[in-house]
């Protein structure tokens, strides 16, 4: 996942999202074969992320927007 601001609206942003796959000829799978197994991983990908990571994220938004949410520590988890 991409997540670019808005360049006019600091309340808005866009995701972009993207899925790196093998070729079909190096697969190992035929064309219709590949096709459906993209397909539905893309259905599965857009589903969840539709689903549930955007609610949860509206939701995490919602409570650090709030005046009672103290301090917030972004990347203490963060590797190098």
């Amino acid at each position: 996942l991409t997540f670019r601001p808005d360049p006019a609206d600091p309340a808005k942003s866009r995701m972009e999202f993207r899925l790196l796959v093998p070729r079909q000829e190096v697969s190992g799978m035929d064309e219709v074969q590949w096709e459906q197994n993209w397909r539905k991983n893309w259905a599965i990908l857009e589903a969840v992320i539709v689903n549930e990571d955007i609610p949860m994220l509206r939701q995490a938004q919602g409570a650090i927007e709030s005046r009672s949410a103290g301090t917030l520590l972004i990347g203490r988890n963060e590797v190098g």
